[in-house]
């Protein structure tokens, strides 16, 4: 094991028939992800005041295309939820957004939803049960769809 550890820190496994991408400069010695090939920075924070709740998050990721190339992706979500029962039942809603290849007209993708939800807590915050609507729009000419689309579903989570 402990031969083990020296080898990986001294050095990163390199797998000589690895297939090789332009990001590598064709070297097959060179891992195709590398840390220099994508960077994803991000902020959250969130408040709860009395029946009250809201979170704020965005993320920004740059990734390595080719030599000459990056893409940016920027994401970002903003909920808010009010308990009209205390710690029993809440209405929600959040909206997220999220900009792909923003600077490469040919891969550039673009999605908004918007979400309500009412949950019930039947056990405190180790069961919930929940009705939730989602409105999306989405323009994907990469993946072949751009449209809008409406999704109702019952979703149920238990905490341990």
């Amino acid at each position: 094991l402990a031969h083990r550890r020296r080898r990986l820190r001294g050095r990163p496994h390199q797998d000589r028939d690895a297939p090789t991408t332009p990001s590598t400069g064709g070297d097959p010695q060179r891992p195709t992800t590398s840390l220099d090939e994508q960077l994803t920075m991000g902020v959250d924070t969130s408040i709860k005041a009395g029946n009250f709740s809201a979170q704020v998050e965005g993320y920004l990721r740059r990734e390595l295309v080719d030599a000459s190339a990056a893409a940016w992706t920027f994401g970002a979500d903003v909920q808010a939820g009010y308990f009209l029962v205390p710690r029993r039942l809440e209405l929600g809603a959040r909206q997220s957004v999220l900009v792909q290849n923003e600077n490469i007209p040919a891969k550039r993708a673009r999605g908004i939803t918007y979400e309500g939800q009412l949950a019930y807590y039947p056990a405190g915050n180790h069961l919930k049960v929940a009705a939730r609507y989602v409105y999306s729009d989405v323009q994907s000419p990469v993946d072949g769809y751009t449209g809008r689309g409406h999704l109702a579903t019952i979703q149920t989570q238990l905490w341990f």
